[in-house]
């Protein structure tokens, strides 16, 4: 999770971590309601992996965090221990908030963040920075886009790297190709598959290159169509076949890196019409060309 998804998360709980409480009629007892949202928010950033002996601490007042009844009559006593705990809760993660927002790099729109696949030495990294750095100039750095790759931050304490590619246009353009990459990344994958089963029957080398180079083209296929496609849809419709060259290698390089682990995001505060552009690495297995879709939509 990136560290400003981490502080947006605890920033939505925070309002919910309170108690009230209302004078009974039965002296030493007292109503209680907003314990049920309080002890569901905790139980939330419990799963973030923080405060988990002050939670800990909370959990041993069973009777109240285990009850899931909007309002209960407790003793005084239990309400004021277990009013405290929460409000100490609710202070430290404010004071996380606050903390963990000095160290955060500012995005804006315009910035992209890059999560890089687990690498267990110095120069795999390298390599995967320059793998990184070469998709994205070949992609926006030019004279149709005149974007830019900015190195904005590295998230302490995590493998996100965040830059800067110069405009809302660009980050568009980005989105679009890394989803044509995971189009590729699956076409190769069921390829792979394919070759897998050819070679197990033992046939003849000769046969075996055939099968292969026929694979090895209909991915540079697809790939040549969702290049064709992704300058379309961004209004970079001409002639120049180094542009589209560009964009295929963008693609592939993109498709690459995901198939490594990595993923490419767009800004938290990037709009619907942006995030929409990226996809779900939660499904990345089941990503779609949306070429089929947009041809559909212009003979409807």
């Amino acid at each position: 999770m990136r560290l400003q998804d981490l502080i947006e998360k605890i920033e939505s709980l925070i309002p919910l971590l309170n108690v009230r409480y209302e004078k009974s009629d039965t002296n030493g007892l007292v109503f209680i309601s907003g314990h049920v949202k309080a002890v569901k928010s905790i139980l939330e950033i419990e799963e973030l992996g923080i405060l988990k002996d002050l939670i800990g601490d909370l959990r041993q007042i069973d009777s109240v965090f285990t009850d899931r009844t909007d309002r209960i009559k407790i003793n005084v006593n239990t309400y004021n221990s277990f009013e405290s705990q929460v409000m100490l809760i609710r202070e430290c993660c404010i004071s996380i908030v606050e903390a963990s927002k000095l160290s955060l790099n500012v995005q804006n729109e315009t910035t992209l963040s890059i999560k890089a696949p687990k690498l267990d030495d110095l120069k795999k990294f390298a390599k995967f920075i320059e793998k990184i750095d070469k998709s994205f100039n070949q992609l926006v750095v030019n004279e149709y886009t005149k974007g830019k790759v900015v190195l904005s931050g590295i998230e302490s304490g995590s493998m996100w790297i965040n830059v800067d590619v110069g405009t809302i246009t660009n980050v568009m353009l980005v989105g679009s190709a890394v989803w044509s990459a995971a189009v590729i990344r699956k076409k190769v994958y069921e390829g792979n598959l394919v070759q897998s089963k050819v070679e197990a029957l033992n046939i003849q080398n000769d046969a075996l290159k055939i099968i292969k180079d026929g694979l090895e083209k209909e991915v540079n296929a697809v790939c040549d169509s969702e290049a064709r496609q992704l300058l379309k849809e961004n209004g970079i419709e001409n002639n120049d076949p180094e542009f589209l060259e560009r964009a295929k290698y963008s693609i592939k390089m993109f498709a690459e890196i995901i198939n490594e682990g990595a993923q490419i995001h767009h800004s938290l505060m990037a709009p619907e019409k942006v995030s929409n552009l990226f996809p779900d690495y939660n499904k990345i297995d089941t990503v779609e060309s949306k070429i089929m879709r947009i041809e559909d939509r212009e003979v409807g």
